[in-house]
C-alpha cells in the first residue's frame, strides 16, 4: 500500500527491507502521507474492515463488489470509533478490543504451514 501512495519517500521505501507488523506499517505509511491522529486512526479502522472482508470471502466465497460495498458502509462506524480512539487516554481505553487479537492471529498464521481456509 504504502509503495502505491508515497513510492520515494524514504520510510516507505524502507520498509519493503523489514519485516513489520501491520500497525508499524500503517503508522510509517500515514507519517508519510502526513496525515494527523485522526486520519491515521481512520486508516487502519478502513484496514481492518478490509481485512476481514477479505476473510469472510475465503469463509463464503460471494461477490467481492459487495463485500467492498460493506467496508464502504462502514464509514459511519468507522468515524465513531476514530472519534473514541481520539479520546482515550491509553490502550485499555481504546474502541478496538479486538484489533490485537487479529493481529495476533496473523502473525501466527503467517508461521503456519498449513491452511487456514480449506475450499
Amino acid at each position: 500500500m504504502g509503495l502505491g501512495l508515497a513510492p520515494r519517500h524514504p520510510a516507505v521505501r524502507a520498509l519493503g527491507a523489514l519485516s513489520l507488523v501491520r500497525p508499524i506499517a500503517l503508522g510509517v505509511v500515514a507519517a508519510a502521507l502526513g496525515l494527523d491522529e485522526a486520519g491515521t486512526a481512520l486508516v487502519v479502522c478502513y484496514d481492518e474492515a478490509q481485512t476481514i472482508a477479505a476473510a469472510a470471502l475465503k469463509l463464503l466465497p460471494g461477490d467481492p463488489v459487495a463485500n467492498a460495498a460493506w467496508v464502504l458502509a462502514a464509514e459511519e462506524v468507522a468515524n465513531g470509533v476514530v472519534a473514541q480512539a481520539l479520546l482515550s487516554s491509553g490502550p485499555e481505553s481504546l474502541p478496538a478490543p479486538g484489533a490485537p487479537d487479529t493481529e495476533f492471529w496473523a502473525g501466527i498464521h503467517s508461521q503456519e504451514r498449513r491452511r487456514l481456509f480449506v475450499s
